[in-house]
This record gives structure tokens, sequence and C-alpha cells, in this order.
């Protein structure tokens, strides 16, 4: 095998492991991140559940509207779309 070769080839292997071990640290980083937004999440839902609904129920009798409002705002919209089961979609279409 010729020295160049040899180089080459070991050049090709660093750059395999620098590749792979990025990859497994990017996946390392997504997970965290993802953990933490679930954390804020949480949190966010405490601190609207726990403080800031119950300081609306002043307003239920005062000032219906804006309490009426204000809850359907909190309404929690799935804006990730409706799953189907697998052929419910044909059944639907046929009908």
């Amino acid at each position: 095998m010729q020295p160049e070769t040899l180089t080459d080839f070991f050049k090709q292997i660093q750059d395999y492991k620098l590749a792979f071990g990025d990859r497994e640290q990017s996946v390392a980083h997504r997970k965290t991140a993802r953990l933490a937004l679930q954390d804020l999440f949480h949190e966010a839902d405490g601190i609207l559940k726990n403080r800031l609904d119950r300081l609306m129920e002043n307003f239920k009798t005062t000032h219906p509207e804006f309490y009426g409002a204000y809850r359907v705002g909190r309404r929690v919209k799935n804006l990730a779309g409706v799953r189907h089961a697998k052929g419910e979609d044909e059944e639907k279409k046929e009908a």
C-alpha cells in the first residue's frame, strides 16, 4: 500500500469518527432541549392553572364576557392534526 493511500485511508477514518461523534452529540443536544421544553411547558401550565385561572375567577360574575373570552382562549388546540386508524380515511371517502 502506498503511503499516500494509507494517509488518505486514515484521514477518511478520522472524518467518519468525527461525523459519527457529531451525530451522537446532536442527538444528545436535541434530547436535552426536548426535556427542557417539557419542563418549561409543565411550569407554564402550572402558572396558568394555579395562578392565572384562579385570578380570573374574580371576573366570572363581574365581567362574564371577559371571563368567557378568557376561557375560550385557554382551550388547548391540537395543532398536530388528527390521526386516523389505517383504512379509516378510505372508508370516509367512500361514504
